[in-house]
């Protein structure tokens, strides 16, 4: 039954973007993936999330309608490829998508950090690789940590420890089961929304891990490609006047 309310969610999708609401509205599609976005109910339009509330300024800007679902990443990519769905509005750019998208500038910078029990460590920093492997490391399941790090798995025997999420990954830091969770600031400050217990417990490495960035992809097939340009101008508008910060950061921060 679960597998059929989804089937007939995605084919009421599609008949909704048809080619008759193409050239009205926009279409994105990104995973599940909070605190970015953020899928409510079974239905896959029902989302929220900082990448979400971004693309609403965003093309409110550009004076375009956008319609948001949440997708499976795969099939995100696979209806941006065949233009089913105008693009996927949080991936990262790499030669292969390129082939069948073009990319507006990167609109999100995402630094990942080694963050740690304060019961555990009164400071705790690193400068290479090397210095990792005495410790357990955190790291949440499913989840890109840049090819840096990627490479150095390749090389180095860190002591890896898999975690579902990160909620999971800090009580394991209080447990002593591991000691750095190797997570991105975005996530840990949802994390910290949601088990406010843990504020002021934990504080993360200076160096990064590794700092991502986030683009737009725009179908080569849609309609609405040419829009790229005018996307990466309003980008840097509000790159310049300080709304993306505010609402990736909508408190001022320490």
């Amino acid at each position: 039954m679960n597998v059929f309310i989804r089937y007939l969610w995605i084919v009421l999708i599609f008949s909704f973007f048809s080619p008759a609401h193409a050239q009205e509205t926009l279409t994105l599609c990104s995973a599940d993936s909070p605190p970015w976005t953020i899928q409510n109910s079974s239905s896959p339009t029902d989302i929220e999330g900082l990448a979400v509330d971004i693309m609403y300024e965003l093309f409110d800007r550009a004076h375009t309608e956008v319609q948001m679902v949440a997708l499976p990443f795969k099939r995100c990519l696979a209806n941006t490829q065949s233009g089913e769905l105008d693009g996927c509005f949080m991936t990262i750019k790499n030669a292969e998508r390129e082939t069948y998208a073009e990319f507006t500038d990167s609109y999100l910078t995402i630094p990942t950090y080694a963050y740690y029990s304060l019961k555990k460590f009164d400071q705790f920093e690193w400068d290479s690789w090397e210095d990792l492997k005495p410790y357990r490391l955190g790291v949440q399941r499913g989840f890109k940590y840049g090819r840096a790090f990627t490479d150095a798995l390749k090389s180095m025997p860190f002591k890896i420890v898999e975690v579902s999420d990160v909620s999971e990954g800090v009580g394991m830091l209080f447990l002593d089961r591991i000691d750095l969770m190797l997570t991105n600031e975005f996530r840990y400050e949802y994390m910290i929304r949601q088990h406010p217990a843990y504020e002021g417990k934990l504080a993360h490495a200076l160096k990064p891990i590794g700092i991502g960035q986030v683009y737009i992809a725009i179908s080569k097939n849609s309609p609405h490609v040419s829009i790229v340009p005018k996307l990466n101008e309003i980008i840097a508008n509000m790159k310049s006047d300080g709304s993306l910060q505010k609402i990736v950061h909508p408190t001022p921060r320490p």
